[in-house]
């Protein structure tokens, strides 16, 4: 006849059952004083031999690599009911498996929650998108590992983009600006601190005080069926479409910022896309010797030809640009049949 558990074995032999581990009684209010290797011996006195944790189901490594990259910490993905079973040592494996790099206690307590691997490779319409428009808009600091965003505050709504984009919640500060080149105007501005996310955008040819610097990316950073997307995110953000109508006709005009190296390869690109013998010229935007100048693309087939292959089908663009296009295919269409 086998012994009979005493009340103190039974509530041991309950909480097991439960699914509760000796180590996680130990730290027990209740069983304050013992040891997990107490609650060992009375689980082997009755027979319960000891748990293997179960491997974690190939399904989820996707998944568990998709949080990790999203900022979250491995011991707070073992909380979460979807990684149920899962133990430290198993999901350290599944990132070793796949190339994941393991972050630093000091990264991982982080009070913010972003996408800090958004960027670590450029495979989406979106990530192309938002590459270029940092490439315009966006800077990153010397110091720190900062990466920030500023606009005019009437385009508020595209930040707010990008904040669902990278699911975080970093907030949208206002200013004003109360000197020098924009005084008296109100902006918005984002800005995250990420070190992944900072080294892969310097990766990806972001580099800090860029503006004079800026090279085009390699197809190898933006595989070259996204490479429109990450122009028309550069437009959006360096780039405007002019109107203007003498002897009744209208006229529009592209017009891109940029450094001269940007520029010659971004008119190629362009170019070898609407397979055009020549597109637009590129000229020097100020007396100086510094590195400005612009990009101008006139003739409204060619303006056509232009904002079609960057627009056409685009999931995410700048509000107020896109009605722009589309205002210019009203007229030009129009035109077309006066």
């Amino acid at each position: 006849m086998g012994k009979t558990p005493t009340e103190f074995e039974q509530q041991v032999i309950d909480l097991y059952l439960n699914g509760i581990k000796p180590y996680s009684m130990a730290r027990m209010q209740k069983f304050r004083g013992y040891y997990p290797a107490t609650f060992d011996r009375i689980l082997q006195k009755y027979g319960y031999k000891k748990r293997v944790p179960k491997s974690l189901p190939s399904s989820f490594e996707q998944e568990l690599i998709s949080f990790y990259q999203l900022g979250y910490s491995v011991p707070q993905m073992i909380k979460m009911k979807q990684f149920e079973g899962a133990t430290l040592s198993k999901i350290y494996s599944v990132l070793i498996k796949h190339g994941i790099n393991r972050r630093s206690n000091k990264i991982n307590s982080r009070v913010h929650n972003v996408y800090h691997g958004f960027f670590t490779k450029i495979d989406t319409e979106e990530k192309a998108y938002w590459l270029g428009f940092i490439y315009a808009d966006g800077y990153i600091t010397k110091r720190g590992n900062y990466v920030g965003l500023a606009l005019a505050q009437r385009d508020k709504s595209h930040l707010e983009k990008l904040v669902r984009t990278l699911q975080t919640d970093y907030t949208i500060k206002e200013y004003k600006v109360t000197n020098g080149y924009g005084k008296g105007n109100t902006f918005c501005r984002l800005i995250l601190c990420s070190e992944i996310m900072k080294t892969d955008l310097v990766s990806k040819g972001v580099l800090i005080n860029k503006s004079l610097k800026l090279i085009f990316p390699s197809f190898q950073i933006v595989p070259v069926e996204l490479i429109r997307h990450f122009i028309r995110g550069y437009f959006d953000g360096d780039g405007s479409l002019s109107h203007y109508g003498p002897n009744n006709k209208n006229h529009f005009t592209i017009k891109i910022c940029g450094t001269y190296e940007f520029l010659s390869n971004l008119k190629s690109c362009l170019r070898d896309a609407l397979e055009l013998g020549g597109l637009g010229s590129i000229c020097k935007s100020t007396n100086n010797n510094k590195n400005n100048y612009y990009l101008t693309i006139g003739g409204n087939i060619q303006v056509t030809a232009v904002l079609n292959h960057l627009y056409k089908n685009a999931t995410i663009y700048l509000e107020r640009k896109y009605f722009r296009y589309l205002h210019f295919l009203q007229i030009a269409n129009k035109d077309s049949f006066n």
